[in-house]
């Protein structure tokens, strides 16, 4: 954050090439909690690395390593939902386990507050695992009986500890 005359400019600054949307959430969720202690957000950036930055030796130009971009309509759209979104992940806290299977959404776009929980039975090398396969392929593996269990085909792939 930086302060901008009487706001404060706010940047979600990630490991990426190009602004995601899940970044402009997450810059929404930050300056949800930002104006939540009375603090003026005024602009709202993602900052990414640009792809064109070409190190020329000697110091790091950070202003040219690093873009900004102007996520604040974006961000000031996304902002009415937050409070459902945070009364819904309340809900799910203090309720049972995810009733979803193990699956892609996971891990993307981000790990799942419940990966390891969810995941602590997995055996050393599960067909989760395996690269490049698609949702639909996983699905079929878990759903074929013939994989056995110690390949990480248990039930509905809902730990034992989640009851769904």
């Amino acid at each position: 954050m930086f302060r901008d005359g009487d706001a404060w400019n706010l940047v979600e600054l990630k490991s990426a090439t190009k602004a995601k949307p899940e970044h402009v959430t997450d810059a929404a969720i930050q300056t949800y909690v930002v104006e939540g202690t009375g603090l003026t957000v005024g602009k709202a950036f993602v900052g990414r690395l640009d792809k064109t930055y070409v190190y020329p030796g000697g110091d790091y130009d950070l202003d040219a390593l690093f873009a900004l971009d102007d996520v604040t309509d974006a961000v000031r759209d996304y902002l009415p939902a937050i409070p459902a979104k945070i009364a819904d992940r309340k809900g799910m806290l203090g309720g049972p386990c995810p009733p979803d299977r193990i699956g892609k959404q996971c891990t993307s776009p981000s790990a799942c507050g419940f990966f390891g929980h969810c995941h602590e039975f997995m055996p050393a090398f599960p067909v989760t695992e395996l690269p490049y396969l698609s949702e639909k392929g996983l699905t079929a593996l878990l759903d074929d009986e013939r994989v056995p269990a110690q390949f990480g085909r248990p039930f509905r792939f809902i730990p034992a500890t989640c009851s769904a």
